[in-house]
This record gives structure tokens, sequence and C-alpha cells, in this order.
């Protein structure tokens, strides 16, 4: 969930940032989802190849890095969407 003084800043942003703020954070979130898969592909590969080690596990640190920039995606949504846009 986006902490307080991040929704207050959204809620500050005119119709145009916020737009340009969704773009940023939608492109961030395709950003990570490409490097969630990425790293996924890497543990598979070098669990297949070498038995279980660090990259298998690897992955974890990306998803969590996925997840904060799907939630401040959907913070802007919802701010947009509070608007009627």
């Amino acid at each position: 969930m986006a902490s307080p003084v991040e929704e207050q800043n959204l809620s500050e942003l005119n119709v145009e940032e916020l737009m340009a703020e969704e773009k940023k954070r939608k492109s961030a979130l395709t950003f990570h989802a490409f490097l969630i898969g990425l790293a996924v592909g890497i543990a598979v590969y070098s669990t297949v190849k070498h038995g279980l080690g660090l990259f298998t596990f690897f992955p974890l640190l990306y998803i969590v890095f996925g997840n904060r920039a799907s939630n401040k995606l959907r913070s802007v949504r919802a701010e947009l969407k509070s608007r009627n846009l």
C-alpha cells in the first residue's frame, strides 16, 4: 500500500502530471517484470545445470521490487479513477 505522504503528493499533481507518472510507473513495472523473468530463467538454468544454489533463490529479491512497482502504479491509477479519468 502507498504511504500517506505519497498519496498526498499524488493528490497534489495535475492531470498531465498524473498521466506522465502513470506512464513512468508502468514502464518501471515492465522493466521489473522483465528482470523477474530473466532471473527466473537464470535460476531454472542454474538449478538444472548445477543443482540448488544462490541463483535458485535470487528471483525472490526481484519479486519484492516488482511488487512495490505494482503498488505504486495501482495508487496512481486509483488517483486517476477518483478524478473520473
